[in-house]
């Protein structure tokens, strides 16, 4: 039973954001399946024992670290895109979807998660947010506009870029008048 779980019990909306890392089961061997390093999943079929099955209604995210792959966006429990090139000049190789780029990663994230607050706040029905940070661990991908910011390095940058992002998620709070009705744990 997770946090999700127990609060979606207690007519929660509940949804997960960022980096699952708890373990999925990605479809294998079937005629669609994409074969990258000796490995055949098909992309196209749903993922098992995500957080959709884990007692979250909705999730937007990656599967693990950012320095694992597939490197793929995964939206509930769909593959957004399937990995069909091999990264090689990334933090660990692997499959890889073409368009998906580390840098983008947190503000699309965070873009997410933003926009789920502002939709959810407008209804009467409590929420739950889960968001696990790519950030500001490694691999530290400095989005452009922050690089060379703190004047201290590209961790430093990160770090803010990070700050940044949780302010933005605090922002969506207050924005939506519930930032004084909503408990923030941030470790």
């Amino acid at each position: 039973l997770t946090v999700g779980g127990l609060l979606q019990r207690h007519g929660y909306a509940t949804a997960a954001f960022g980096k699952w890392h708890l373990g999925m089961e990605w479809s294998g061997e079937t005629s669609d399946a994409i074969e990258v390093d000796g490995v055949k999943v098909d992309y196209s079929q749903p993922i098992r024992q995500g957080p959709v099955a884990r007692g979250f209604d909705t999730f937007f995210g990656i599967s693990a670290s950012l320095d694992m792959a597939p490197y793929v966006y995964v939206r509930d429990d769909r593959s957004q895109g399937a990995p069909t090139v091999r990264q090689t000049d990334w933090f660990r190789a692997g499959p890889a979807a073409p368009d998906f780029r580390a840098v983008d990663v947190l503000p699309d994230l965070n873009r997410a998660v933003v926009d789920y607050i502002e939709n959810q706040a407008a209804r009467a029905r409590p929420f739950f947010v889960y968001y696990a940070l790519p950030s500001p661990h490694t691999p530290i991908v400095v989005a452009p506009e922050w690089r060379g910011r703190s004047g201290l390095g590209d961790y430093a940058d990160f770090v803010m870029q990070t700050d940044d992002a949780v302010g933005q998620v605090m922002a969506a709070l207050e924005r939506a008048g519930i930032a004084e009705n909503t408990l923030i744990v941030f470790t």
